[in-house]
């Protein structure tokens, strides 16, 4: 079958804007922009959507990808976590580990760590701390920010506590709505052991999931 360009938004430039499947198609999004999106169009062999409607062979089939990550640039310290012996994260540890020198310290355009080895120079495999802050501007509609960590997190947005799941856990998704405009946002993270796993998003729309504080 063949393809070509239907809709873009956000993108300076395009390797292609029509061709054969198999093709591969470069997208070069526009200079500062944090939301892009291409639609194209099928034409050729019967197709089954996503959602299982049937369309007969060389019916058109509209089908789009985007991407939505607003920038950020979080600043980003490690701690060592100060009683190995402890399984709960108690605040006095935390507020013990902060107070001693880094174990790293970095600026990431992401806050997304997934390792069983660390990958950061400085940070033991188990027993640490991460105290997280960026700036975020948001344009007018519907976010929710999202975690998924590993063992404890805990989320400020603009001094008030929005996600809480401060007990140790195996992988999991917190989410708090988050409005337009511009927000700070602090993230504290405690690894016990085993599987370090955090990531922070904002993502459009609304979601909900168990673990995380009502809405702030």
């Amino acid at each position: 079958g063949s393809w070509r360009l239907v809709q873009r938004q956000g993108i300076a430039s395009l390797s292609a804007t029509s061709g054969r499947v198999g093709d591969t198609l470069t997208v070069t999004p526009g200079r500062n922009v944090d939301d892009w999106t291409v639609s194209l169009e099928y034409r050729g062999s019967a197709t089954r959507s996503p959602t299982g409607s049937s369309r007969a062979a060389r019916r058109p089939y509209q089908f789009s990808y985007g991407r939505f990550e607003p920038h950020t640039d979080w600043d980003v310290r490690f701690f060592r976590w100060p009683d190995t012996t402890a399984k709960e994260l108690s605040n006095d540890a935390l507020d013990s580990a902060r107070r001693g020198a880094p174990l790293a310290s970095r600026h990431e355009p992401r806050l997304d760590y997934l390792w069983y080895r660390p990958t950061v120079q400085g940070v033991p495999q188990s027993h640490f701390a991460v105290d997280a802050t960026t700036e975020i501007t948001l344009q007018p509609g519907v976010y929710t920010l999202r975690t998924i960590s590993d063992d404890g997190v805990r989320v400020w947005v603009d001094g008030v506590l929005a996600i809480d799941h401060w007990t140790p856990h195996e992988s999991a998704v917190d989410v708090a709505p988050l409005g337009p405009g511009r927000h700070q946002l602090r993230v504290q993270y405690a690894q016990v052991d085993g599987w370090t796993e955090l990531r922070v998003d904002v993502v459009r729309g609304t979601q909900r999931s168990t673990g995380s504080a009502g809405p702030h």
